[in-house]
């Protein structure tokens, strides 16, 4: 599986897609994939796969969680949140979802139980609807028996297609458990 890290928009999807048909027919790549896309990039490329009798991307992975990030509050500007058109582009073609940061560095746990927290992540999910979330998350983990982040990861396996959620490597061993 080869991922596109961040999309080059300085160059056409047929000319970013040839090159990865050309490392599949070399036997270097098998899938791929992108991340930091939007749909419109996504579905054509998918589109010029079609065209050419390809397979397109086979998974995406944009920054996604039961946290809504606050627009345009990452100092990286080249992220991509899941949106309603990503949604339907997911829901539509069955492409598998990979999200990253799917639970929000941890946002919804730690505004439940009352830590402070980093000022570089309340920056980006320091909302009253996110805050809102954390109060009925805690409160449905708390009757489930669950953590919270639990909850929140069990939220992607619920969707109509697949989600792989990514895992924090800094998220505390109880909260990785199944």
């Amino acid at each position: 599986l080869y991922y596109l890290h961040r999309d080059d928009k300085r160059r056409t999807v047929e000319e970013i897609m040839s090159f990865l048909f050309d490392a599949q027919d070399k036997g270097k790549v098998k899938y791929i994939a992108c991340s930091n896309w939007t749909a419109e990039r996504i579905a054509e490329s998918n589109v010029f796969a079609k065209k050419c009798g390809r397979d397109g991307f086979v998974a995406v992975s944009d920054r996604w969680s039961l946290a809504m990030p606050i627009p345009n509050t990452s100092s990286d500007k080249t992220l991509v949140d899941m949106d309603d058109k990503l949604m339907a582009l997911h829901k539509e073609t069955a492409v598998a979802a990979i999200p990253f940061s799917s639970t929000a560095q941890g946002y919804l746990s730690r505004v439940a139980s009352g830590e402070n927290l980093p000022e570089h992540v309340t920056k980006i999910y320091g909302s009253e609807r996110n805050n809102e979330i954390a109060k009925r998350a805690a409160i449905l983990a708390n009757e489930k028996g669950v953590t919270i982040a639990q909850l929140a990861l069990s939220y992607f396996y619920s969707q109509e297609f697949t989600a792989i959620p990514m895992m924090a490597k800094d998220m505390p061993i109880s909260q990785r458990q199944s």
